[in-house]
């Protein structure tokens, strides 16, 4: 199940919210002005090491990238493209593993998911 984490570090115009669980993280960021959401980031795969992140913001749009954390020259995980993403899969692990995130963010996520899959050829 996903547990908020209450100790994350804030900025001053964009407060942060996480929630993580041993296969997912849910990043979710607000505007502090209109205590509005701006975007969330998804990452799931963490146990089987083929970490993937789900990103949305406002502002930008959608994007789904791969973890890269390889390599002696890469001591900070980069996120690199990466094509397929499995709508039905990620939205079942989430409603199952959601229920105590707050309804306004998952009803988001799962609205941006379904968006996602049918906006991606």
């Amino acid at each position: 199940m996903l547990k908020e984490y209450k100790r994350v570090s804030q900025e001053q115009a964009v407060s942060r919210r996480l929630f993580s669980d041993e296969d997912i993280d849910l990043y979710v960021w607000y505007d502090n002005a209109n205590n509005m959401i701006l975007g969330f980031q998804l990452v799931y795969g963490k146990k089987n090491d083929a970490m993937r992140a789900f990103t949305w913001d406002s502002a930008n749009g959608f994007s789904h990238t791969k973890v890269d954390d390889s390599g002696w020259y890469n001591p900070s995980p980069i996120l690199v493209r990466d094509g397929i993403f499995d709508t039905a899969h990620i939205m079942k692990q989430f409603k199952e593993i959601s229920p105590e995130v707050d309804k306004e963010i998952t009803d988001l996520v799962l609205k941006k998911i379904a968006e996602y899959d049918v906006s991606t050829p």
